[in-house]
């Protein structure tokens, strides 16, 4: 009976991983189905491993051990060894360090909430995300709304020149740049050289380094110069240059982004 039930679980465990890939790469569902499937994935994959455990099984004797039961073959049964069990833990860790490293990563549509947490620099674990679409599930209320990108340039925009704007010029880029993509790591306190108007930071899964030139103006080449050198002098190998312009003049801003080169 345990046999059945770790070869049903296993093909769970496959119908949700490839749903899990889909969500994925579809850019239809917000980071919170993510979470919630990845978890389901997790708790199943402990699961039948516990149960291996127990009964001295991996999938492949519990495949032999079903094969038999429902079909009535005549399989010579397998028991599994303790380096079966130390293999299937190993490729376990790999599939669950897989999948938190994909929900760190997220770079696909966000949730209204998601939004705010970011905004706000809250933590959000998969585990509460997980929770939250689960309680989405089971609710008449709509709980995770997609959060739209004409939205937020209705009802925050950093840049609304028909009042003063207040606030200074390297905190307009810090939310530009925070707000467009979770790639960007940027400390606003830590980051940010006040002499040189700059950001030296990280990007991407890898925390590459890189700069971030905040002028008010367009700089000269003598200031891109002065900003290149500063950044080099700081981190050796910058991925990316990026130089903020705002352009007051002319209502509107300019952010142009260069490799090293």
């Amino acid at each position: 009976m345990i046999s059945l039930i770790i070869t049903v679980l296993f093909i769970v465990f496959i119908i949700c991983f490839a749903y899990f890939i889909y969500i994925k790469y579809s850019a239809k569902y917000t980071r919170e189905r993510f979470a919630f499937l990845g978890l389901t994935i997790m708790s199943t994959l402990i699961t039948n491993f516990v149960l291996q455990i127990y009964s001295s099984q991996n999938y492949y004797s519990a495949f032999i051990n079903t094969s038999n039961l429902v079909f009535k073959t005549q399989i010579s049964s397998y028991h599994a060894n303790l380096s079966d069990h130390l293999l299937t833990l190993f490729l376990i860790i790999v599939l669950m360090n897989f999948i938190l490293k994909l929900h760190k990563n997220w770079n696909g549509p966000i949730s209204e909430i998601l939004y705010n947490r970011y905004r706000f620099h809250e933590s959000s674990t998969i585990l509460n995300e997980a929770i939250l679409q689960l309680k989405d599930f089971t609710t008449k209320e709509k709980l995770i709304v997609p959060y739209s990108e004409n939205e937020k340039n209705a009802n925050y925009n950093i840049f609304n020149f028909q009042e003063e704007d207040k606030m200074p010029w390297y905190e307009n880029v810090f939310e530009l740049l925070t707000f467009s993509s979770i790639q960007y790591k940027i400390d606003l306190v830590k980051d940010y050289y006040t002499d040189e108007k700059c950001f030296i930071s990280k990007y991407g899964i890898n925390n590459e380094p890189i700069a971030i030139l905040c002028s008010i103006e367009y700089p000269k080449i003598s200031s891109i110069r002065r900003f290149v050198n500063f950044a080099k002098s700081q981190e050796k190998k910058i991925c990316k240059f990026i130089i903020a312009v705002k352009n007051l003049d002319a209502d509107s801003y300019t952010i142009n982004s260069h490799g090293e080169e």
